[in-house]
């Protein structure tokens, strides 16, 4: 934002910021590359930031409301059910991004906050650990791999409690475990710049976050698993939660999402629901089929105890007239 609002032509004061200003920097983050649903992003950050303007009387409306539709493209992620979910963490046992991929799979931890994982973090008392630290790589082209830390996670909801589950605190005491003993297995060439944080290599050098996601990519496609990345963790387990009935807000909270809307492109459904929701459909239904199964029933039994009576009165009608004969 700053790089655009500083350019001379593009200078406003926030209280004289208009809809169509705002539809000239969305064009512009598009000729950049950046998709709908990254501008949409920023959109709900400037509508927040302008609704906090409203209630100090500082602008008179908010802009956002007045801008065009953002349209937002829907791209299909691929998703692990719980079985490949399984095999996935049966496969990485033991490897360098075991722990890595349990956050993903289990949490649905964004890379940049499972990568920024520190110790300190982890209550083994009460079971349970804070995201409060993230570990952003800088994808410039210069030094690619160069990483910064940062105390402020994606977004407000992004800094949250989460339970420790029994398998992801075994599987962190383990971690705690060898690293100690890498320490002294290493000794003096032991990396510790980076020793309050628990993903990292036998060395001690910090797991790149695109270290984790080519390795990962190599060990799916070596065991011939369906393709899918660490972040497409992060949309099965939302879409699993949603497909075992976690209302949206909880699964809104859960992922840290700031907007409720973010969540909804998380969730998937499959033809199991569909199949459960057609049940439903029959259930409302059923009543009315029986009953109409029901009369047919009856209004038959009356048609043949009606007929009988009329062939029993024919025959016996004929016979007295027999006897008088």
């Amino acid at each position: 934002m700053k790089e655009y609002f500083t350019k001379k032509e593009n200078r406003r004061k926030v209280k004289e910021l208009t809809a169509d200003d705002l539809d000239d920097f969305y064009d512009y983050l598009r000729e950049k590359g950046l998709s709908n649903a990254s501008i949409d992003h920023y959109n709900d950050n400037i509508s927040g930031a302008f609704k906090v303007l409203l209630r100090k009387k500082l602008v008179r409306y908010n802009p956002t409301d007045l801008i065009n539709p953002i349209v937002v493209e829907v791209t299909e992620v691929p998703t692990y059910t719980e079985k490949e979910l399984n095999k996935l963490f049966e496969i990485l046992d033991g490897d360098i991004i075991e722990l890595p991929t349990l956050f993903a799979g289990y949490y649905g931890l964004r890379r940049s906050e499972i990568i920024g994982l520190r110790k300190e973090v982890f209550d083994f008392e009460n079971d349970n650990f804070i995201i409060n630290h993230v570990a952003i790589q800088n994808d410039g082209k210069e030094n690619k791999e160069k990483v910064y830390f940062s105390d402020r996670t994606k977004s407000k909801k992004g800094c949250r409690v989460l339970p420790l589950f029994p398998i992801i605190k075994k599987a962190v005491l383990k971690k705690l475990k060898r690293i100690e003993e890498n320490k002294k297995i290493f000794g003096d060439s032991y990396n510790y710049e980076y020793d309050k944080y628990i993903c990292v290599h036998d060395n001690g050098n910090l797991i790149q976050p695109g270290y984790f996601t080519k390795r990962f990519s190599k060990l799916i496609e070596r065991n011939e698993l369906r393709k899918i990345t660490p972040h497409g963790l992060r949309h099965s387990i939302a879409t699993l939660l949603h497909l075992k009935g976690v209302d949206i807000r909880d699964l809104q909270d859960w992922l840290g999402h700031e907007n409720v809307t973010s969540t909804n492109r998380y969730t998937r459904t499959d033809y199991k629901k569909q199949v459960e929701t057609g049940g439903t459909v029959l259930q409302i239904f059923e009543k009315t089929d029986n009953i109409t199964e029901n009369e047919k029933n009856t209004n038959e039994k009356r048609y043949l105890v009606k007929k009988k009576n009329i062939y029993t009165g024919n025959i016996n009608a004929l016979k007295t007239k027999s006897n008088i004969s």
